[in-house]
């Protein structure tokens, strides 16, 4: 079952079953607040704020949480190159791991983030199987997913619960479009 946050199909701000957050609004949650104004994040903060004020359990899957660690040091050697005019056809991420200094500051990013994310949500392990590979890449032409969306999802199907998102792939599952045990909330 599908929820929209804008929409008329409201989620419920309150369920025995955990609430996942997805790695995007995690990202802008707790690492690059420059979209934190947005009406659509502040919609998704203040729904979250909510579930907390609740005592609802919100819940991030590991493959979720090293995306958000992922973009942290993309964010980082983006930035990095961008105020010393480097190129990045000449100047790898592998080049600006090398650099001792700019290694300190993303792992104290990284930790930040981390220690943030942890006090806030409860971490859940995703299992990536061969099996979950096969059925990934068998049901390619039937979704949009990134590898990790589809994982963080399917790992888990058997399992009720809610996920948080602003991706639109999640929206165009028809899995989850007719779930009864798997709640998308969007945007």
């Amino acid at each position: 079952m599908i929820y929209n946050l804008s929409g008329t199909k409201k989620p419920p701000s309150a369920s025995c079953l955990p609430f996942f957050i997805d790695a995007n609004i995690l990202y802008h949650f707790h690492v690059n607040s420059s979209r934190a104004q947005s009406p659509k994040i502040q919609d998704f903060s203040n729904y979250i704020l909510n579930l907390k004020k609740n005592g609802n359990t919100l819940a991030v899957c590991s493959l979720n949480l090293q995306e958000v660690l992922h973009a942290i040091e993309r964010f980082e050697y983006d930035t990095y190159c961008s105020l010393n005019d480097i190129s990045k056809k000449t100047f790898t991420k592998k080049d600006y791991r090398k650099i001792s200094a700019e290694r300190v500051n993303v792992k104290n990013k990284l930790e930040i983030a981390y220690r943030q994310i942890r006090s806030n949500y409860e971490l859940r392990d995703d299992v990536l199987s061969s099996s979950n590979l096969e059925f990934f890449i068998s049901d390619f032409d039937k979704h949009f997913y990134e590898p990790v969306d589809y994982f963080s999802i399917y790992t888990r199907k058997a399992e009720s619960f809610y996920y948080i998102t602003d991706d639109n792939d999640f929206q165009s599952d028809p899995f989850l479009q007719t779930s009864d045990n798997i709640h998308i909330i969007a945007y």
